[in-house]
């Protein structure tokens, strides 16, 4: 019965006996201690059960009682909970035990080699355990005691007792941060190592340098890290034991993680897991630690929303073990505080972050002294917190009360950051950064002077052309003052300008600047030219903005012609603006072929020092055009860099944050993630209608990327309300503020009549259907107008404005007028991208609808169909979502004329497609994409750059 684990169910004979023996404790305690271990435990854990820890401390504080409650292994779990409920209570027990196995190994410090060998393999058993229930400072006394011990005999066995001391020393001085000491603990287990080298043995060296690995990780040396977690991968044999495997995995699979090899990371870490409960079972704390490394390496490859689910399992497990104020349940929940603050940063909602963050440092300060080096991350991650909240917050004296507290947590962090591993290191460079982020939140509040100025326009107070008007007015006054004077005006411009650009009244903005350029022009000197220069950079971006390509053209000659200026006079301005400007008009052109050209000049400007607003809108322009050429890496690299550093330097509320999502939507969207897209775009649209209100163009063209976006995500259920209204929404602000033949209008005209055609396909109502091909023919033509005047016939804006005419053509049977615009479509295209672009195979795939359902010209259109699918695949891989309408079409074309073989073959393959789909996008949310970036802003451009010089990048497949 004794080795039987204990079920606590009252009617049991055996726990009946127990609680006998618990109840008569008094007088059976000798006897309780001559039991067997596994039933003397249950005695001691009923005596926890029934609250009486000052009986239960008397017990274990005695060394041979806890010697022999500790080969109880099978128990260990329970006994972390009577441990823990001890020193919860106040009872000193770790440091008990500790002292007196001190005092015990220097009373037997004469005794002969068995004695002393007998007392280091028990201290290696209680300094294992009390180092696995987080008593560090009391697990190293052990340790230092056994090592005292090994080093009273100079022969082979204690120096191999030696090293595994050295191991489990450095093991426990890593948990409490005593990086020196590691490091010399390290030297000394080598010194061991090299006299068993000399006298012809050797020890296994895989815990040894797993725990190298981890100090040095923790100081930041990541590279040497990843050198020694190598070494140590090496050394893992058959037989060692599996903590030490696991271990050594998990170290490793975290160098591998901040060298940015995420495949290796991940094949280490889910073995290590599976190890780890295959072993221990899934209620151990090595099965936690390995959870906790999981969740790392899932946050770092923007699986947040797994990595919050891994983080409170292994909180939940280490609760469960240790209890509450234990250390390693304060580190699980600092890392799910963290994770929970990034998983939740977008919707503001951070009441259980903070819970977590708080929760650490509670425990940490309850355990440890107020200047421990652990207390420095918790601190940070609450000091994120309370910033965070601060900005959401709509009471001035709450915020700037939170502002100072994220401040003083900072400082502190950064103080103790300091004073363990001094100026240059990674850790304090976070430190830092943190504290510019947060001085950015405490002066930064243009966003509440959007909402104001937004107010003012929609409430007919025309202030943007007022202020204009008033500007350049002063511009005329001051003509013929001094130079000073015409400076500072031109620097009051800038700034004016810059905002109304920003707001989005590109028409009141660009008023601004040419005043300002106009001052430039008086004075023929290098300074004037340098503002010259700047102002045609900001009036080249809202000539863009509002579509006048034409004079955008001119302002980029201009702003040459004074690059050229200073050049013969020894000057050099930097270019990545202005180009980063162009590659925005030539895209808009759809010039793709410049516009990329333009792109690479761009990044070629990229240098240390430049705003990040410029580096921001470079990279996006640059993602752009790589994405119109397919480059999708390229693209992906670039864009999400884009949106780490908007949101890192302005904020995941700032419209340059969104901005930088749009495009991020356009990649998603180019790469058939679809359903991200829509999310991005959401995420892009809620930020510009918080800074904008309703009626504003930056909203107007989020809403129409939305309603694109979710009539694609919609296009196989035929739900398209949510896209419609959208479009709608987008149509009735631009025609609110823009005249009635804007460019603008066409795109948005050509969603909204998408849409509606598809409507009108669905509706059972004769009437309503040819109405609404109507509305959607009538919206077309003005598409097509529209661009035909902004861009001519040979472009493929227009191109694709055809291609739409050909399908809508054909939902109103018109099939001649059908096929004809099809074919114009698919030849303008063909010029200008090339046989094998996407647009290419939307207006093929189109045609042999065309050929296929109406027209019964089954040959050709197989023929088409093939050529879109080999186009589809080779762009984006086998689960690409436009080869369904591929794939159905060939089914229904090989039932007409009766080619079932060829039927049940694509049945097939649309069954394959499907499970491949659903494998492909159980991912989650695009956001937890985009927090951290695995690069530098001058490796990102490097790297760029040197697949350049390498020729062409070949796109990505899939």
């Amino acid at each position: 019965m004794a080795a039987v684990e204990l079920e606590w169910i009252p009617e049991t004979l055996y726990n009946t006996a127990i609680s006998a023996v618990v109840d008569n404790y008094g007088r059976s305690r000798r006897d309780i201690r001559s039991l067997p271990e596994n039933i003397q435990f249950d005695v001691y854990y009923k005596l926890y059960q029934q609250g009486r820890l000052c009986q239960l401390g008397g017990e274990f504080c005695e060394l041979e009682v806890f010697a022999k409650v500790l080969r109880a292994s099978d128990k260990r779990h329970l006994l972390h909970h009577c441990f823990q409920a001890l020193m919860d209570h106040g009872v000193k027990v770790a440091s008990v035990l500790a002292n007196s196995f001190s005092r015990r190994c220097s009373y037997i410090a004469e005794s002969d080699a068995h004695v002393k060998e007998k007392a280091i393999q028990f201290g290696f058993v209680l300094g294992g355990f009390l180092s696995d229930a987080g008593w560090y400072g009391d697990a190293e006394k052990v340790f230092l005691s056994c090592l005292q011990l090994c080093t009273l005999h100079d022969e082979v066995l204690h120096w191999y007792r030696a090293v595994e001391c050295c191991v489990r020393l450095l093991h426990v001085r890593n948990g409490n941060c005593k990086y020196h000491l590691g490091e010399e603990t390290f030297k000394l287990a080598q010194s061991y190592m090299d006299k068993l080298a000399k006298h012809g043995h050797q020890a296994n060296k895989a815990a040894l340098y797993g725990e190298l690995c981890a100090l040095l990780f923790a100081k930041s040396h990541y590279d040497e890290a990843y050198r020694w977690c190598i070494e140590a991968m090496r050394e893992i044999t058959v037989g060692l034991p599996v903590k030490v495997v696991v271990d050594v995995l998990r170290q490793a699979s975290k160098a591998c993680v901040v060298k940015r090899e995420f495949r290796k990371a991940e094949q280490l870490i889910k073995h290590a897991v599976f190890l780890a409960r295959e072993h221990f079972g899934h209620k151990h704390p090595k099965y936690s630690d390995t959870l906790l490394d999981y969740g790392f390496y899932l946050l770092n490859v923007d699986n947040i929303c797994q990595s919050v689910a891994i983080y409170q399992t292994a909180l939940d497990i280490r609760q469960s073990v240790f209890g509450g104020k234990n250390i390693h349940v304060a580190t699980a929940h600092e890392d799910l505080a963290y994770s929970s603050y990034v998983h939740q940063y977008s919707s503001g909602k951070f009441d259980n972050a903070l819970f977590h963050a708080e929760r650490a440092i509670d425990i940490i300060t309850h355990i440890l002294p107020e200047d421990h080096l652990l207390l420095a991350s918790s601190k940070r991650v609450k000091a994120l917190i309370l910033e965070e909240i601060a900005i959401d917050c709509h009471n001035k004296e709450t915020e700037e009360r939170l502002l100072q507290e994220a401040h003083d947590l900072h400082l502190s962090s950064l103080q103790l950051a300091k004073k363990a591993f001094g100026e240059f290191n990674v850790q304090t460079a976070k430190h830092y950064g943190n504290l510019g982020r947060l001085y950015q939140s405490m002066r930064k509040l243009k966003h509440l002077l959007h909402h104001c100025f937004q107010a003012l326009m929609d409430h007919g107070v025309k202030v943007a052309s007022v202020l204009a008007n008033s500007f350049s007015r002063r511009c005329s006054y001051i003509a013929e003052s001094d130079a000073h004077v015409k400076e500072k005006a031109i620097q009051f411009g800038f700034v004016l300008g810059g905002f109304l650009s920003d707001a989005g009244w590109y028409g009141d903005a660009e008023k601004v600047f040419l005043s300002c350029l106009q001052l430039c022009t008086l004075h023929d000197e290098v300074l004037h030219w340098y503002r010259a220069v700047e102002c045609c950079v900001r009036l080249l971006h809202v000539r863009n903005g509002n579509c006048k390509y034409h004079l955008g053209e001119e302002t980029f000659k201009l702003a040459q012609s004074y690059m050229d200026k200073l050049a013969k006079h020894g000057h050099q301005a930097n270019k990545a603006a202005l180009y980063g400007e162009l590659c925005a008009l030539l895209f808009a052109k759809s010039h793709y072929d410049e516009a990329y050209r333009w792109c690479i000049e761009a990044m070629r400007e990229i240098t240390v020092g430049l705003p990040v607003k410029v580096v921001v809108d470079v990279l996006r322009q640059a993602s752009k055009a790589c994405v119109v050429k397919r480059e999708f890496r390229k693209a992906e690299q670039l864009i999400k860099h884009a949106v780490f550093l908007a949101r890192e330097h302005f904020g995941h509320k700032h419209p340059k944050y969104s901005d930088t999502l749009l495009d991020y939507g356009f990649y998603l969207l180019n790469v058939d993630n679809i359903c991200q897209s829509v999310a991005i775009y959401q995420t892009a649209l809620d930020i510009r209608q918080s800074v904008f209100g309703g009626k504003n163009i930056h909203v107007a063209t989020a809403h129409e990327d939305l309603a694109y976006s979710s009539y694609v995500h919609q296009y196989s259920s035929g739900k398209f309300d949510n896209a419609l209204f959208h479009a709608e929404r987008a149509i009735d602000i631009i025609t609110h503020i823009l005249p009635e033949d804007h460019l603008l209008l066409a795109s948005s005209k050509r969603v909204k009549a998408l849409i509606l055609e598809e409507i009108a396909i669905d509706c059972h109502n004769k009437e309503t259907e040819e109405r609404l091909l109507q509305e959607a023919h009538d919206l077309h033509l003005s598409s097509l107008q529209l661009a035909k005047k902004a861009f001519g016939e040979f472009n493929v804006q227009t191109a694709k404005h055809y291609g739409n005419l050909g399908r809508l053509y054909q939902s109103m049977r018109k099939f001649k007028e059908a096929e004809e615009m099809h074919i114009k479509a698919i030849q303008i295209k063909e010029q200008l991208l090339g046989q094998e672009d996407y647009e290419v195979a939307l207006s093929v795939g189109h045609l042999a609808s065309l050929y296929n359902y109406d027209m019964n010209q089954y040959d050709d259109a197989e023929r088409l169909y093939l050529r879109s699918i080999s186009i589809g695949k080779k762009l984006f891989g086998e689960g690409y979502s436009g080869l369904e309408y591929d794939y159905r079409g060939l089914i229904k074309l090989y039932n007409s004329v009766g080619n079932y073989e060829k039927v049940f073959e694509y049945h097939n393959i649309l069954s394959n497609w499907n499970r491949l789909r659903d494998r492909q996008f159980a991912v989650a949310d695009a956001l937890e994409d985009v927090n951290t970036s695995p690069q530098a802003t001058e490796q990102v451009v490097q790297s760029f750059l040197l697949s350049q010089s390498h020729g062409a990048g070949r796109p990505c497949l899939g």
